[in-house]
């Protein structure tokens, strides 16, 4: 007999929050005049009520191609307070490291098959060379897929932070966290990045880089 989605999720926000509280969800700050595919860019992220509000430092427009035809699929926005690297890619994602906490935002401008998106981040991990079976990331892939299918507008929020040396990675949609670690060896974020900042699956995501470079 197949769950209900509810209880499904509420296992998730037991099973994968294994390590400290939930994270408080992400505040965004005013939408600005500037727009992408509709999305009006936030000013600001921020984490919780005592941390400072995190700056957008830069912003792209996820497309995939589909036979000859190009489809908007989503809007990433990145957050941060520290000096921001815009001559590489791989310099920007090293700056965000070197800056934590850092923000990202995806927001879907479009109904998506949510087996899709997880068969997207698994080529992107595949491709980065990063194991999606390792406990971190098979955990977060599990949660993405156990909470539906994605709806015009809905947000995917994640919250990068460090502490001693520790990393940890939060992820949220629809008011709700489905997956955090915590206490993680050095390298999960970067490996998380990788999503949008690593080596691309494709020209969509090419060019998505491309406009995060953009000032």
């Amino acid at each position: 007999m197949k769950k209900p989605t509810f209880l499904i999720l509420l296992l998730l926000s037991s099973s994968f929050n294994i390590t400290s509280p939930a994270q408080a969800f992400v505040k965004m700050g005013n939408p600005e005049t500037v727009e992408i595919k509709g999305i009006a860019l936030s000013s600001s992220a921020q984490i919780d009520e005592k941390s400072a509000p995190l700056k957008r430092v830069a912003q792209g427009l996820r497309q995939k191609k589909v036979v000859l035809a190009w489809f908007s699929v989503y809007v990433a926005q990145f957050f941060s307070n520290s000096p921001v690297d815009l001559k590489s890619v791989a310099a920007f994602k090293e700056s965000l490291l070197k800056g934590l906490p850092v923000v990202v935002t995806m927001t879907f401008v479009r109904d998506v098959d949510n087996e899709k998106i997880v068969e997207g981040f698994k080529e992107v991990f595949k491709e980065n060379k990063i194991d999606s079976e390792m406990t971190a990331y098979k955990n977060y892939l599990d949660a993405v897929k156990a909470s539906g299918d994605i709806k015009d507008r809905q947000v995917f929020t994640f919250v990068f932070q460090q502490e001693k040396g520790k990393e940890s990675v939060h992820f949220q949609t629809r008011g709700k966290e489905l997956f955090a670690v915590n206490e993680q060896p050095g390298g999960t974020i970067s490996n998380f990045l990788s999503m949008w900042l690593g080596k691309p699956v494709d020209s969509g995501l090419e060019q998505l880089q491309e406009q995060v470079l953009k000032p």
